[in-house]
């Protein structure tokens, strides 16, 4: 299984947002390109499309409501939508800015992985891999979200609401798809440092070392092409995890006159499960790989640092030059230039989702303030 294969649905999906100009085999005409790229046209136009009718979403109600509600709840509700279809469309654009790194990333870790030799998998599993279960659960969990709110009347059945919660669902999907692709890219890097260290003992030192050089002049290339919409899709789950868990507190303390009250909190509860859920893997998996890497650096060193009288010039001279270019060169895992990927990112997430609901209870305060002065 190559690398391309084993990232399964995710990977697809790429080819119809970031990479629309990809092709493994030959070069791609110009009509394929403009069919890859309807996806996001679509979401650039729905955008335009709700800022010049602002009045078509703005009165879509996505709950049923026997009686009107807090604004700021109102307007938390709407904004979760809508942050869900910007930054889906911020990531698009994020990725094309960044396509020809994307694409030469692709190309060198497709070269370096007819290097290391990996072993391939029966074609039988290419369509059960990991990648693609993870993608077929993820479906599943936001039809299920959705049709649960349809089947218990928690959702208005006319044309704008309808329109507005097919639209989330499908944008939510993607946005999801979106941070499995970078979690199984992370989970296949892992793969190839295992590769390169089973190396380490079947393989002389110069070609060992080459390997390693090779793999880490890929990590910068990674924070160049997937960093900014690593970026983007943490914050739109960050903003979207604090409004609905506002919207679970308001619906636990003030909400039990809603129609399927409890329908609602179900919902709200799934969505921040899963949204902590992917949250939660990236960060893991980002820190695996940092590991992996710091393993691989080990391993080097020991190379570099190992006295041998009757080394070669050549030998020698490629350890001077390593232990020059160790300092030179990120071996980290970074979103946006700035924020690594490991572990410390739960706390991060969690701070920041805290704020922002400090926030939004503040304006409800506010609100509460000016209602009760009138």
């Amino acid at each position: 299984m190559t690398f391309t294969t084993a990232l399964g649905i995710p990977f697809s999906f790429q080819k119809y947002t970031t990479i629309p100009n990809y092709s493994e085999k030959s070069h791609l005409k110009s009509y394929n390109i403009f069919l890859r790229m309807l996806p996001f046209t679509f979401c650039i136009a729905l955008l335009i499309f709700e800022f010049v009718d602002t009045k078509f979403f703005f009165y879509a109600q996505p709950f049923h409501l026997s009686r009107d509600i807090s604004g700021v709840v109102d307007f938390g509700m709407k904004l979760f939508y809508f942050v869900n279809r910007l930054g889906l469309a911020c990531m698009i654009v994020a990725g094309l800015k960044n396509n020809s790194y994307h694409l030469r990333l692709i190309k060198r870790i497709r070269a370096f992985e007819k290097k290391i030799g990996s072993s391939p998998l029966k074609k039988d599993l290419n369509h059960l891999n990991r990648a693609n279960i993870e993608s077929f659960a993820n479906i599943f969990i936001n039809i299920t979200m959705v049709m649960t709110n349809y089947i218990f009347k928690a959702i208005y059945i006319e044309f704008s609401a309808v329109l507005l919660h097919l639209i989330f669902l499908v944008l939510a999907i993607a946005s999801n798809t979106m941070i499995l692709y970078f979690i199984n890219f992370f989970r296949e890097l892992v793969k190839m440092i295992a590769e390169i260290l089973t190396k380490y003992k079947t393989s002389n030192h110069f070609e060992f070392s080459s390997l390693t050089k090779e793999f880490f002049n890929i990590i910068p290339l990674v924070n160049s092409a997937l960093g900014d919409i690593i970026f983007i899709n943490i914050i739109q789950h960050v903003i979207m995890s604090a409004l609905t868990l506002y919207c679970l507190i308001w619906l636990l303390l003030e909400g039990s006159y809603l129609e399927a009250h409890k329908v609602l909190i179900f919902t709200c509860i799934l969505w921040l499960v899963q949204v902590f859920g992917v949250i939660i893997l990236l960060c893991r998996v980002g820190n695996k790989l940092t590991k992996k890497i710091q393993e691989l650096w080990e391993f080097q060193n020991i190379f570099c640092f190992s006295e041998n009288e009757h080394q070669e010039k050549f030998l020698l001279f490629l350890k001077e030059q390593l232990l020059l270019w160790k300092f030179h060169t990120e071996t980290r895992i970074i979103a946006a230039g700035s924020i690594e990927i490991n572990n410390s990112g739960y706390f991060s997430v969690l701070s920041v989702i805290t704020t922002y609901l400090i926030i939004i209870v503040q304006f409800k305060q506010m609100e509460d303030d000016l209602i009760g002065s009138h």
